[in-house]
């Protein structure tokens, strides 16, 4: 595709993004501030920094981060921060950590 074609298929997309009208399903509604403002729409959000496994790659793994060094968002920190997440237009949150093992009660 050439770059003339690529600017006509944005135009479209800009033109259809005005013409739009939110409130047509729950989804649209959903999305609708994300594709207005171009997002951002999506964030992870990990409970924990705590793991019990030892995988090479991660910056989290048992033998990379003693367990000092392990913090853990508490439940009301936690309904903050979705609270702000959702005023800055957050509309799908992934949690992460929360391994069972790990989690101090």
């Amino acid at each position: 595709m050439t770059s003339e074609e690529l600017e006509g298929v944005a135009d479209g997309a800009k033109r259809d993004r005005r013409s739009a009208s939110p409130g047509a399903n729950p989804h649209f509604d959903t999305l609708w501030p994300v594709f207005n403002s171009g997002g951002p729409g999506f964030c992870q959000f990990a409970l924990n920094n705590a793991c019990n496994a030892n995988c090479d790659f991660c910056n989290f793994a048992r033998d990379s981060l003693p367990k000092s060094q392990w913090k853990f968002v508490d439940r009301q920190g936690a309904f903050d921060a979705m609270d702000i997440m959702h005023r800055r237009g957050i509309r799908y949150l992934l949690f992460t950590g929360g391994e069972q093992r790990c989690i101090r009660t």
